[in-house]
């Protein structure tokens, strides 16, 4: 048997060896984030032995950084990517040994806490409770907790370095947030407010 006899065996199975390896992305992929409660999901049909997920996250000013997720488990809390300062893409990979599949989804999903930010996904909060009190000379007080307090959770990597105010006293410094006050149901023209919230005092 000549060489020319091996070349259609031997080009058989190079194709059977690239089809087995190649690693099928990930379906579905959708992003909730609400209150600082991120989650990441996606689906997949072919759970085979020693698959696992790479969640590829990157940000404005940030290197390229990943966590790892084992199947079957198809979801990844991601809320530590909460600072409203910042603006994330995150995609999913499939891996198989050293084989993997493409990122899902193929443009990513861009996300941030920053009303203003140019994401396509800007994620929101809800306002706290609020307790209104009624002062003199037809003032009202309006009091809540920041959001940061309310939904963050306690990580080191999340909180702000503390620093000393005017008095001496150790206080934790906040993300600014804005919030709209508005007079509703009154005589005169309602009248709205915009407070910028950042400090909260020790």
């Amino acid at each position: 048997m000549d060489l020319a006899t091996f070349h259609p065996v031997i080009l058989f199975l190079a194709l059977v060896q690239v089809v087995l390896a190649l690693v099928e992305p990930p379906a579905n992929v959708t992003l909730e984030c609400h209150n600082m409660h991120n989650v990441l999901r996606w689906d997949y049909d072919q759970l085979v032995p020693g698959l696992r997920f790479r969640v590829n996250i990157g940000s404005i000013g940030g290197s390229p950084n990943g966590i790892w997720v084992d199947s079957p488990t198809k979801q990844a809390d991601v809320s530590f990517l909460s600072d409203p300062s910042n603006e994330y893409i995150i995609s999913v990979t499939a891996v198989i040994g050293q084989n993997e599949s493409g990122s899902a989804p193929p443009d990513a999903i861009e996300f941030s806490y920053f009303k203003d930010a140019l994401s396509e996904r800007i994620c929101s909060l809800d306002l706290p409770s609020v307790n209104v009190t009624t002062l003199h000379d037809g003032k009202i007080l309006v009091r809540f907790m920041h959001p940061w307090l309310l939904y963050k959770t306690n990580k080191p990597s999340s909180q702000k370095k503390s620093k000393r105010n005017k008095d001496g006293q150790i206080s934790k410094e906040l993300p600014v947030f804005r919030y709209m006050v508005e007079a509703v149901h009154q005589v005169r023209p309602s009248i709205t407010s915009e407070v910028a919230y950042g400090i909260d005092k020790a």
